[in-house]
């Protein structure tokens, strides 16, 4: 980082270095004197990063190249709190929007995905595998040889097992990782950010310290440009999922597995309960989630496959549920530095009446965060981040009343 205030202000957001597409004469396009917006979408639950470009097309670019999708658009930015910049290479996916203009010009609008999944959506690789799902994953993605990089964490056990030829390798590897567990029985999640692809456990991101602190404060109350850069600018809470109906109907207050094994012709029958997710996974603050509305309702028959996978099948429901205890959506100067699956600490005063001896914080609001999805809007000298967070657990412990 720079020196602390060093280039960054509130009105000094972005440095863009590069922002040009390539046509497929051959032809650069030079976009930053044109350009409206770019915005860049990293997401948890997705696979792959996407984009939507909107500029003024006054060269005609669109019929004259012309634009017909798989375009190479390449965008070079940095927030100016730091020295590093970042990259991103994408290829257009379609052309979504012309808006004819006043000054017989016209606004376009492309869509864009990261070069690599757009590349991997039209190869079809098969390899054959007897390691662990990890190892595998990563001598896989070597042998396509993609721009990017991928990241692995250790996944459990070893295992004989094809990836077909009958699926690209994005959905291979999502295949991948609905089956892999690590030696707690926590699921792993296949997604793409700026620096490259991960398969990653959940145990392990769950375990993570935070990387940044995030301020919800008044202006007067920010001392330097790091509060300033990290002060929330506007927020929105997202809809609570913890209702005791819903968490009875999806069979997370508890449920009977019935697992069949075609091999020995036998049925195993477990019980499974909420309570049991929370003794075993890592959390993010102290204040476990507590659930005693509801007994076990439901039964599930599932059949028993090779690597045991479905003993995941309930930790998997159970994070998905949890992850929704606390949602929120943020916004902060912009940060090319933030990456999906990271911590951020939420430092938000309390709505309460202040009593002029200090500050006090909310209390089950503030702690530790996941960051979920990150938008990273670029505007000419304007750079904006959106934050998409998530919680399972609580700063302080939630007690009944009952």
């Amino acid at each position: 980082m720079n020196k602390k205030g060093e280039g960054f202000s509130i009105n000094n957001t972005l440095d863009l270095e590069a922002l040009r597409i390539e046509l497929v004469t051959g032809e650069v396009v030079e976009l930053r004197g044109t350009f409206q917006e770019l915005n860049i979408y990293c997401n948890l639950f997705s696979e792959g990063v996407s984009g939507n470009l909107i500029f003024n097309d006054t060269l005609n670019v669109t019929n004259n190249g012309p634009i017909l999708g798989g375009e190479k658009v390449f965008v070079r930015w940095k927030s100016p709190m730091y020295s590093e910049f970042s990259e991103m290479l994408f290829k257009v996916q379609k052309v979504s929007e012309r808006v004819p203009t006043a000054n017989q010009s016209t606004v376009v609008r492309l869509e864009l995905l990261s070069s690599d999944l757009f590349d991997a959506l039209g190869i079809s690789l098969s390899r054959g595998f007897n390691n662990q799902y990890s190892k595998a994953v990563k001598l896989y993605w070597e042998s396509v040889d993609f721009f990017k990089p991928i990241f692995t964490d250790e996944s459990q056990g070893i295992y004989t097992f094809v990836l077909p030829h009958s699926r690209n390798p994005i959905d291979n590897i999502n295949w991948v990782a609905n089956r892999a567990r690590t030696p707690d029985g926590l699921p792993f999640v296949f997604f793409e950010d700026l620096e490259g692809f991960n398969f990653a456990s959940w145990s392990k991101m769950l375990s993570q310290k935070s990387q940044v602190k995030l301020f919800h404060q008044p202006q007067r109350t920010l001392e330097t440009p790091e509060k300033e850069f990290r002060n929330i600018q506007a927020v929105e809470f997202g809809n609570n999922s913890r209702d005791a109906s819903l968490f009875s109907v999806l069979g997370l207050t508890g449920t009977q597995e019935q697992v069949y094994d075609p091999l020995t012709k036998s049925l195993v029958v477990m019980n499974k309960e909420f309570q049991e997710w929370v003794d075993v996974a890592p959390r993010l603050d102290k204040g476990a989630i507590i659930n005693q509305a509801l007994p076990a309702s439901s039964v599930q028959f599932l059949l028993m496959k090779p690597d045991n996978s479905q003993s995941t099948i309930f930790f998997r429901d159970a994070l998905n549920y949890a992850m929704q205890n606390a949602c929120m959506t943020a916004m902060t100067p912009g940060d090319n530095r933030m990456r999906v699956g990271s911590i951020a600490y939420i430092d938000q005063i309390s709505p309460q009446i202040q009593n002029g001896s200090g500050m006090i914080n909310e209390r089950f609001i503030n702690g530790n965060y996941m960051v979920t999805g990150l938008k990273h809007t670029l505007r000419p000298n304007d750079y904006r981040l959106y934050w998409k967070l998530a919680k399972e657990s609580y700063f302080k412990e939630v007690k009944s009343n009952g």
